[in-house]
């Protein structure tokens, strides 16, 4: 429920985003939809399934002057998400890099593996929610995102088994700063 302020340029620069009069227009209009419309939100922490149903963005004001000062109030009832079993916190800096939808997916999901297990290449295609025809088209792109991850420092190196079709990774510790590092 507590306020929080940031200038509508210093958040279009951390999204990587133009500081061009469309992003600013662009921003508002992703704020106000978050105000206007409802999520719902369920998983399992562990510790029983929980969720949370309701806006995210309680209301926002914008001052568009010289300052172009914003203030966001967040939904109080969010901090119930928050457990320290119940979310992961990505490297955002490295995130915004990857340009491979299929590297940003691989990005979050082995961010949630504290250990990473292998895959088979199949199971990864499926969990993805890949529209590749044929799993050896599937296969060349998942090579090229993984190759991608090991070049932004996420991944230490991997492998699929010729054998068994089984992906490994090894990832890289977690930067310092991030909870649950």
């Amino acid at each position: 429920g507590h306020e929080v302020s940031f200038t509508a340029y210093s958040m279009l620069k951390s999204m990587g985003w133009p500081t061009s009069a469309p992003s600013y227009e662009r921003l508002r209009l992703c704020i106000l939809r978050l105000t206007a419309n409802a999520v719902e939100i369920r998983f399992d922490a562990g510790s029983g399934k929980r969720g949370y149903g309701g806006t995210l963005v309680q209301e926002f004001t914008f001052k568009d002057e010289s300052d172009r000062q914003w203030k966001v109030r967040l939904n109080p009832k969010l901090i119930t998400l928050f457990g320290t079993d119940a979310y992961t916190q990505l490297d955002w800096r490295q995130r915004l890099k990857l340009r491979s939808p299929l590297a940003k997916w691989l990005h979050g999901f082995y961010y949630t593996h504290r250990e990473p297990f292998g895959y088979k290449v199949e199971t990864l295609k499926g969990l993805c929610g890949s529209s590749a025809q044929q799993l050896y088209h599937f296969r060349n792109g998942l090579k090229k995102a993984l190759e991608l991850l090991v070049e932004q420092g996420f991944l230490k190196s991997w492998k699929i088994d010729p054998m068994t079709d089984v992906v490994t990774v090894v990832r890289n510790a977690r930067p310092q700063g991030l909870l649950g590092a």
